[in-house]
């Protein structure tokens, strides 16, 4: 069950279908709400779509068969509990899983915007990285940017597990001090609004190939309290 309201709609609707009205475009448009629900018995951060119980994906993209599967970014399932916001990252055949050479990486992009629709590379306030690279053996760090800067290395107690999808823990104590940091000029009430933009996307350079692909679209995730 996905809870769901229209850009403008004043209450929320129960929808069992709601990923079968979004991959035949059957919605008004590209831009509505869910809620961010929280799964029966929590969170296990075992990389596996199960995590999520009965919660289903909210961003959709069309599988593409000309890229390789683990390329291929088709949903994401967003969660939180009263701590963390958590998101699981679904490609065609699961995420890549062969332990990088030297010249690969790997980066998963979280976008957020809390003060308006557009939330890419360059409008983003909040752009989170993980970024996967060779250095002497496969390494993994976190990195933080804005609206177009290259993201850089920070400390953070994010962390990730995958499986059969690529899950990411976000701490919601460190995102609202993102929101709040990189906002306040442009949107003086902060976290206090409680609604994100939210985009993901992915981009890696395996056996020097490049692949890149976004998910979605905007989409307002409300519930975050």
């Amino acid at each position: 069950m996905t809870r769901f309201k229209e850009s403008g709609a004043a209450g929320w609707t129960d929808i069992n279908d709601l990923e079968d009205l979004l991959r035949h475009d059957m919605l008004p448009t590209n831009d509505y709400k869910f809620s961010v629900s929280s799964p029966v018995g929590g969170i296990s951060m075992t990389g596996n779509a199960s995590d999520f119980g009965s919660i289903k994906p909210v961003l959709f993209d069309e599988e593409d068969s000309e890229k390789p599967e683990w390329a291929d970014l088709t949903e994401t399932y967003v969660a939180r509990d009263a701590n963390n916001l958590y998101l699981g990252i679904k490609f065609k055949g699961g995420p890549y899983s062969t332990t990088l050479v030297s010249g690969e990486y790997l980066s998963y992009y979280i976008y957020f915007n809390a003060a308006q629709q557009d939330c890419d590379w360059y409008n983003a306030p909040v752009v989170l990285e993980l970024h996967g690279y060779y250095n002497g053996g496969e390494t993994w760090e976190w990195r933080r940017g804005s609206r177009g800067s290259d993201p850089t290395p920070f400390t953070t107690t994010c962390t990730f597990a995958k499986a059969d999808i690529m899950e990411i823990r976000i701490p919601l104590s460190e995102l609202r001090g993102w929101i709040n940091a990189y906002q306040l000029a442009d949107f003086p009430s902060g976290w206090d609004n409680k609604e994100l933009f939210l985009r993901v996307s992915f981009s890696s350079n395996i056996s020097n190939e490049q692949q890149h692909e976004s998910i979605g679209g905007e989409c307002l995730a409300s519930g975050l309290d």
